[in-house]
């Protein structure tokens, strides 16, 4: 008993893919893993300069303890806060791409009250980036 349905006959006759077709999945594959690869970088480029920022904000804290503890003398330089500071990094006073952290001791911020400010170059844009 044979059967001759117009489906069964098209589908034996055609029982693998196409070079092309083949070739265009893997095109199809291709670009979405390049744009997923470039999401992908410009997070780790964002979670970098927030990790900066986080560091920088934790030795804010630590200046500004620094400052009450010695009758409100700021320090003279970062390394003076050390023992105030609960980073549990290697550096604290390195940013994420491995350059020190820069200090000013006396930013006048418009109140005519001195506050420290610590500022980082972000390397991935040249820009640098301002915590106070």
């Amino acid at each position: 008993m044979t059967i001759n349905h117009p489906l069964l006959k098209n589908r034996s006759r055609r029982g693998a893919f196409t070079l092309l077709e083949v070739l265009v999945v893997v095109a199809i594959i291709l670009i979405l893993a390049s744009l997923a690869t470039v999401a992908a970088m410009q997070i780790l480029r964002e979670n970098k300069e927030d990790q900066g920022k986080i560091k920088a904000q934790t030795l804010l804290k630590a200046i500004n303890t620094y400052t009450i503890k010695n009758n409100m003398n700021p320090p003279e330089s970062l390394d003076q806060v050390l023992h105030y500071i609960e980073i549990k990094s290697d550096n604290p006073l390195l940013d994420p791409w491995g350059n020190p952290f820069n200090y000013d001791r006396a930013v006048d911020d418009g109140t005519g009250k001195p506050v420290p400010q610590i500022w980082f170059t972000n390397m991935d844009t040249g820009l640098p980036v301002y915590v106070r």
